[in-house]
């Protein structure tokens, strides 16, 4: 009889129960199937692998006798089963070792953070009930967590294959000839004489429902082909690799494993609001930063105060997975925002990772070393010569900024190929027919390294400089007419790149300098970058002095933009001297575009005077040139002078020639530009139904161009003709926005013009204390800018509110902007004349009629800077303007007899009421 196999079974469980476990709690500690454990215990394995009983040793913690006693049964067994009563048998196929014998797939200590849907699509693509997909690459960078990915998604198909499923570490093999043994290791295959490794394996798995998880391939892709011919061979196998490049084999499905998605969140030490709070919250790359940082600080909490900072540590690092694990124990000794001011330069930082990780993985310049040391050459000097560029490039940049004799430029297009498929260079999207391509910041700084010590830096940063010099100098024009959307599309893709070149040119080239940001200024503009677009003008206008066309555009750009911001004191001295500059270098089309906005800054002084000469010779220059879009800017700022002289009938005339010229140009921003002043001039004249489809129009053209701050405007005038027609739940929100916009964008005009209407709506709910508030804050906000006719109109909208609470103080504001329209020759519009005939008829009604004349009198005396100044101000105790002559006392003494007693006391205009009648 033979007793051989039994002892073995017999063994194991003395074993095992002298160790107190469970046959569940062995199989768990060994890492092998519960199947297979009571298998080898019952002696119904004919062929126990020797490397399962190995982990069984291991597990039970067994000395070396017994470890020697326990493999020696296999021994006993392989005699057992070679005996001469056994020569006769066949032998089933399970005389080779079955795959759940193999060791399980490795069990992560730590949690799997924020990949739930990329973990359900590879699940899906390697189920093979919904999918035929046989070989599934996880493509991307290092540290993106490809590995991660596939043994979650891995252990979710379990049940999917019977035959098992097995990891296989590939990072430790050099040569790909031993890929294949490698494999046939991890599944346990014996060596067999005269067979080479791809035999035993196909006959080993040509039956079986398996699938192997090969980790680490990209430094062995000369093994693929080898691959594909164990898929030809096994019909049931499916593979999932993952590589920091695909393999490139017929049949390959590439999965591209993208870093976590970041939140985008308020600056650094800004408070967040509840909802980007609860969007950091929730974002992957967030989750994964917290769950790290309380694995070493355990009191460690995302709160309102370093929302804003994690969220910048995760968008610095890309959210790089491998990058968020080794900054995350910084907060043991950093608080977040201190540590996101380190990581400016990030490499050095992202060190120290846990010592059970692999060597590659312990620092993040090891990870991308690794993938850099596969190159050749060549790709490795096209790969740092791109970090030159940031925000990304196209082929046709990367070959005029990278190549030259060391790196022809035909050979640009294979090599960021290369770069490509070894996830050091990814696609960020598609520029019209090119696709656009780019670098995570992390790989970005490596490459600077490596260009700063191959010394290439400065000569790089250079040509890079001059590309986009050249671009911006081609954009330029283009901007101003009918292939505006596109270019202003590539200045938006291409914006990193050119604060990078200008920040060069302004260490080394000033006039070019000089040149690139007035060739920007109408971009920044239409794109509301206002305050940047000043502060490059400003800085280029230091460092480039002198009578150059590039400096009297800068100066131009300048003057403009500080004109939005309401800097009128800068913007008139860079105007003002940009049109002598034009002059003086007979520059006509320059000069016509100075005179042209140096008349509207006069427009917006209420010095008319002063603005129509300048217009009627930028008028004439324009058609001299046959400039259409020059005669139509023109056309618009006449009619802007026009309006604000009363005569409302000229600046409709006048805006509908110039809409017809700005659409003979092809500029959109122009006529977006008049079909605004055209719907507002309607909305002024009580025309609502002809200004409802030109604000609409403009409103669509805006929405196309993207240019958010004319949206806000064009709901604004929509909102005013909600206001018009009375309906103030629809008005409310589309003026709102406009303020909102206006704030965000630093635009006091805008946050006034919203600021007056909104008090009208206050005003129309009986919210008195509200709307004023409201107009004095619009009121100051247009003294600042010294906006004359703005502020006159404030003046009559205080009124206006103030006709039946406070009377006097009405006619005084009413005297006070009556003065101010004749000395400006700015007749109001008929529509506002209405609008002022009723507040002086009601306010004369409550104050009497000799003592409103008395307090209108009084405020025509006052000059028109005094006034406003007072009116912004609260009250004094007698209920007129504070600081006014002591007629006005008496004039609200001789009055009082007559006139009707308010809800609130004159001296209490301003002042928040016990019971207010909102």
């Amino acid at each position: 009889m033979d007793t051989a196999p039994s002892s073995l079974g017999r063994r194991l469980r003395i074993f095992r129960q002298r160790a107190g476990l469970s046959q569940e709690a062995l199989a768990h500690r060994a890492g092998l199937g519960l199947t297979t454990l009571k298998a080898l215990e019952g002696d119904r394995r004919q062929q126990p692998h020797p490397h399962s009983l190995r982990l069984l040793a291991e597990a039970l913690g067994l000395d070396p006798a017994e470890r020697t006693e326990l493999l020696g049964s296999v021994r006993a067994i392989e005699l057992a089963d070679n005996s001469p009563a056994s020569l006769g048998r066949v032998r089933p196929r399970t005389a080779e070792p079955a795959l759940v014998e193999a060791p399980r797939l490795p069990v992560s200590l730590t949690s799997f953070v924020g990949r739930e849907v990329e973990v359900e699509s590879v699940r899906r693509l390697l189920d093979p009930a919904v999918s035929r997909v046989r070989l599934l690459t996880l493509v991307g960078p290092g540290g993106v967590g490809k590995t991660r990915l596939a043994l979650a998604a891995a252990a979710a198909l379990g049940r999917a294959y019977s035959d098992g499923v097995v990891f296989v570490d590939l990072a430790s093999v050099r040569d790909a000839r031993l890929v294949l043994p490698t494999i046939a290791a991890a599944l346990g295959v014996r060596d067999g004489a005269g067979r080479n490794p791809g035999e035993r394996l196909r006959e080993f798995l040509r039956d079986r429902r398996a699938m192997l998880v090969l980790d680490n391939l990209e430094h062995l892709l000369a093994a693929a082909p080898s691959l594909a011919e164990l898929l030809a061979a096994c019909p049931a196998l499916r593979l999932l690799a993952t590589s920091r490049a695909p393999l490139r084999v017929r049949g390959e499905q590439r999965f591209v494993v993208a870093p976590l998605a970041t939140p985008s969140g308020p600056a650094a030490g800004t408070a967040p609001d509840a909802a980007e709070m609860e969007a950091i919250a929730v974002s992957p790359s967030v989750r994964l930063f917290v769950a790290r940082a309380r694995a070493v600080a355990a009191e460690f909490l995302l709160t309102e105060r370093n929302a804003a900072a994690v969220a910048g540590i995760c968008r610095r690092l890309d959210g790089l997975p491998l990058a968020i694990e080794l900054a995350a124990p910084r907060v043991q000794l950093l608080a977040p925002a201190a540590l996101l001011r380190r990581l400016e330069r990030c490499l050095p930082l992202l060190s120290a990772g846990a010592p059970d990780m692999p060597k590659r993985q312990q620092t993040m310049r090891a990870t991308l070393a690794w993938s850099h040391d596969l190159l050749e050459p060549a790709t490795q000097m096209l790969f740092r010569r791109l970090a030159v560029f940031a925000g990304g490039w196209t082929l046709e940049a990367a070959k005029a900024v990278c190549a030259d004799s060391a790196l022809p430029a035909n050979e640009v297009l294979d090599r960021l190929q290369l770069l490509v498929d070894s996830s050091l260079v990814r696609r960020v999207d598609r520029a019209g027919d090119e696709r656009r391509l780019g670098m995570l910041e992390t790989v970005r700084e490596f490459a600077l390294e490596h260009l700063e010590a191959c010394h290439e830096v400065e000569d790089e940063r250079a040509r890079h400089a001059a590309y986009f010099l050249a671009l911006a100098r081609a954009a330029e024009p283009k901007v101003f007419g009918a292939g505006q959307l596109a270019w202003l599309e590539q200045l938006d893709r291409e914006h990193e790149n050119l604060r990078v070149a200008l920040s060069w040119h302004l260490a080394f080239e000033p006039q070019a300098a000089a040149e690139l940001a007035g060739c920007l200024w109408q971009f920044w503009r239409m794109r509301g970058h206002q305050i940047e677009g000043l502060d490059w003008l400003q800085r280029t206008l230091v460092t480039a002095p002198g009578q150059t066309r590039a400096r009297a555009r800068a100066l131009l750009g300048a003057g403009i933009l500080a004109r939005d911001l309401g800097d009128m004191v800068m913007a008139h001295a860079h105007l003002t001297e940009s049109l002598a500059c034009s002059r003086a270098l007979d520059e006509p089309a320059l000069v016509a575009f100075g005179l042209r906005d140096l008349a509207g800054w006069h427009t917006h002084q209420g010095a008319f005077a002063l603005a129509r000469p300048l217009l009627r010779e930028a008028l004439r220059l324009a058609r001299t040139a046959g400039d259409q879009r020059g005669v139509a800017a023109t056309l618009m700022f006449q009619a802007q002078v026009a309006a604000g002289g009363g005569a409302t009938r000229r600046a409709w005339v006048l805006n509908r020639a110039g809409l017809a010229a700005a659409r003979a140009s092809g500029d959109r921003w122009l006529i977006v530009a008049l079909l605004l002043q055209l719907g507002r001039l309607a909305v002024d004249a009580g025309e609502l139904e002809a200004a409802v489809p030109l604000l609409q129009e403009g409103l669509e053209v805006s929405r196309v161009l993207r240019a958010h701050n004319r949206v806000s405007h064009f709901t604004w005038q929509l909102g005013r003709v909600a206001l018009a027609r009375g309906d103030l739940d629809r008005a409310l929100p589309l003026l709102d926005a406009l303020r909102v916009a206006a704030r965000e964008r630093h635009l006091p005009r805008g946050v006034a013009s919203a600021l007056v209407d909104l008090a009208r709506v206050a005003q129309a709910r009986g919210a008195r204390t509200d709307a004023l508030a409201l107009l004095r804050e619009a009121l100051q906000l247009l003294h600042a800018m010294s906006d004359r006719v703005g502020a006159i109109e404030c003046l009559e909208q205080l009124a206006a509110v103030d006709a039946c609470a406070d009377p006097l103080r009405a006619a005084w504001l009413l005297g006070a902007a009556a003065a101010g329209r004749r000395a400006l020759s700015a007749p109001p519009s008929q529509l506002l004349q209405q609008d002022l005939a009723e507040t002086a008829c009601t306010a004369r009604s409550a104050a009497g009629a000799m003592a409103f004349e008395a307090a209108h009198m009084t405020g025509e005396l006052v000059p028109l800077n005094q006034a406003i100044t007072r009116a912004s101000q609260e009250p004094s105790d007698s209920g007129l303007p504070a600081g006014a002559s002591p007629s006005d006392a008496a004039a609200s003494e001789n009055g009082s007899a007559t006139a009707p007693r308010s809800n609130q006391s004159s001296g209490a205009w301003m002042r928040l009421p016990e019971s207010s009648a909102e």
